[in-house]
């Protein structure tokens, strides 16, 4: 068994970069931490009653089963491109109610955000009736696009995968249905057959954590994503990137395997590397900015 090493020991800088590959490093590389990007609150309102970031934010405010502008004026949406659904959830053991952006039919309704963000939510959502959100029919977005919510979102079949665009989803829970999903899940069926299914996505999402001192462990970053499938032998494909900085506040029940619960797909997850390009971004993507003095130069004139 190979000893633990840590930046304690004496050949750390060296042994780093050649055990590695460069891909872990600290001060002694001359790495500087950064700080983790600043999440605006995603819910609906704030502790005083204002407008949470996105809520106020966003060019479509989708509330239940209605839409509106940015100033709490409707907005009317054509036949198919908001519903009220209900599936089964096995994770909270609930049949869940959400509201069904269908994106194909938002794309062509001239009610696409300008700004690119779409705020959703529920208010009978609530732990123990953690309904939500679901986007279906996105395979191509008309434009970048952030969806925002304080409850679960569900995203069901290959989505931005024509034409990909920035696009992202920030959510107390964010879970993904394979292009096989129909709704026939109940507490009592068997599991169903998930199919491959691509996203190209990036997402924040909360967690439900591994209590300190053990116990239902969270399914760490590999389960971050929620499935509801069998999906042995098949692949979910995520291009985009994963970001977890919260827990889960609505959808907290802890992680489960197997059962009616899912079966893990083949993962074929890697960063998109498109999103180095800030003009890549999802919009109102979060950041994180730090200076750091490269060069001082000691030779300009000062006033005295």
């Amino acid at each position: 068994m190979t000893n633990a090493v840590d930046s304690e020991y004496w050949e750390w800088t060296t042994f780093a970069l050649y055990t590695w590959n460069g891909t872990v490093q600290d001060g002694s590389h001359g790495v500087r931490e950064v700080a983790a990007p600043d999440i605006k609150t995603i819910k609906a309102f704030d502790a005083d009653g204002s407008k949470g970031f996105y809520h106020a934010h966003a060019d479509l405010v989708i509330v239940n089963g209605s839409a509106f502008d940015r100033n709490g004026s409707p907005v009317a949406l054509p036949a198919g491109a908001l519903a009220e659904k209900t599936m089964y959830d096995a994770r909270e053991g609930r049949t869940v109610t959400v509201s069904e952006i269908t994106l194909g039919a938002l794309n062509a309704s001239g009610q696409f955000p300008a700004n690119g963000l779409v705020y959703a939510y529920r208010t009978d959502s609530t732990p123990t009736q953690p309904n939500g959100i679901r986007l279906t029919n996105g395979t191509e977005l008309l434009r970048p696009m952030t969806v925002v919510s304080e409850d679960p979102v569900y995203v069901r079949g290959d989505f931005n995968t024509v034409n990909k665009k920035g696009a992202a989803v920030i959510a107390d829970a964010v879970n993904l249905l394979s292009n096989a999903w129909n709704d026939s899940k109940t507490a009592s069926s068997s599991l169903p057959a998930a199919s491959n299914t691509t996203y190209n996505l990036a997402f924040v999402t909360g967690k439900v954590p591994t209590p300190d001192g053990g116990g239902d462990y969270s399914g760490g970053f590999e389960n971050l994503p929620r499935f509801h499938e069998n999906w042995t032998s098949k692949t979910a494909k995520i291009r985009g990137s994963f970001i977890n900085i919260f827990d889960s506040e609505i959808a907290k029940s802890p992680w489960k395997y197997g059962g009616n619960v899912y079966t893990a797909p083949t993962r074929d997850w890697q960063y998109d590397t498109a999103l180095n390009d800030m003009a890549n971004l999802p919009p109102f993507t979060p950041s994180a900015v730090y200076f750091q003095r490269v060069l001082w130069d000691d030779r300009v004139p000062r006033p005295f």
